[in-house]
């Protein structure tokens, strides 16, 4: 595990390369998945390829431009598409609910993994350097859709949770998800600490047994999630002798990886892409 604190801030630049851009349709269990293949030119193929996954709100395609070109920039091919329900997926959206949170969590895996199987249908792409990005939400659904396939070697999550659904939404109630009319964080970790309500989807049991190597980015100034539980969630399963799992802090950093300072954008490019050099996941 390598705890690093980052201060400089460098945004999302536009694509390098000219893309090619493919709109499709994506069949999950009778299930329409809009969504769009972009394929930066000029570099030697076969290319790593990403699934993009999305967080909890009800998102298309052009809601997660930012993770798509941030790995469109690192020469990846990506996948992006609408969540179900959502633009030209059909399906039901349904609501993050604690409750019904695992049935929620695996239909959305389910459609990840429908993306996964045709992405490694492409000639361009190098199925030994297949992985996911995505936010929030995301770092449920991405490992719980990597459960089954193996050929998903990598994942990235920006501000998600290794902790329960159960336990994520009370800290949220607790805080005023971010709102500023709860109480103060510190306050919430501890009782989140004696929290023994319903639980719903616990990642932990997929987590400890993960044989994908997982980069998890959080920022210090992030209300929206358990920060605090949450890293000391993962370093509890690195302890367990899982290291497929590291850690990167960043100094300042909100929920959406912006600075709350100064208001720029935090440095995830630049962390993102030494991680995957540093694994051989690009070149």
């Amino acid at each position: 595990m390598y705890l690093v604190v980052e201060r400089e801030a460098s945004p999302a630049a536009p694509p390098r390369y000219e893309i090619d851009t493919t709109d499709v349709l994506i069949n999950s269990d009778g299930v329409q998945i809009g969504a769009s293949y972009y394929v930066p030119q000029g570099l030697a193929e076969p290319l790593p390829a990403v699934v993009i996954v999305h967080g909890s709100s009800p998102s298309t395609r052009n809601d997660v431009a930012f993770f798509t070109r941030m790995c469109l920039n690192l020469g990846f091919a990506v996948l992006a598409y609408d969540k179900r329900g959502v633009g030209e997926s059909t399906g039901k959206f349904r609501p993050f609910d604690v409750k019904e949170s695992k049935d929620i969590f695996e239909e959305l895996a389910a459609d990840t993994q429908a993306a996964i199987r045709w992405l490694i249908t492409q000639r361009e792409v190098d199925s030994t350097r297949i992985g996911l990005v995505g936010g929030s939400q995301a770092g449920w659904i991405m490992p719980l859709a990597a459960t089954n396939l193996d050929i998903v070697r990598f994942m990235v999550i920006f501000a998600g949770t290794p902790v329960s659904a159960g336990e994520e939404a009370h800290h949220g109630r607790l805080t005023g998800d971010g709102g500023g009319k709860g109480l103060p964080v510190e306050e919430a970790d501890r009782l989140l600490a004696q929290y023994e309500g319903p639980k719903g989807f616990d990642p932990r049991p997929i987590l400890l047994r993960a044989t994908a190597k997982m980069l998890w980015i959080f920022g210090t100034k992030d209300i929206v999630i358990p920060t605090n539980a949450s890293i000391a969630e993962l370093e509890r399963i690195i302890e367990k002798d899982n290291s497929n799992h590291e850690i990167h802090i960043i100094e300042g950093a909100n929920h959406n990886f912006v600075d709350i300072a100064t208001g720029e954008p935090s440095p995830t490019h630049s962390i993102v892409s030494s991680w995957l050099k540093k694994h051989a996941f690009i070149r």
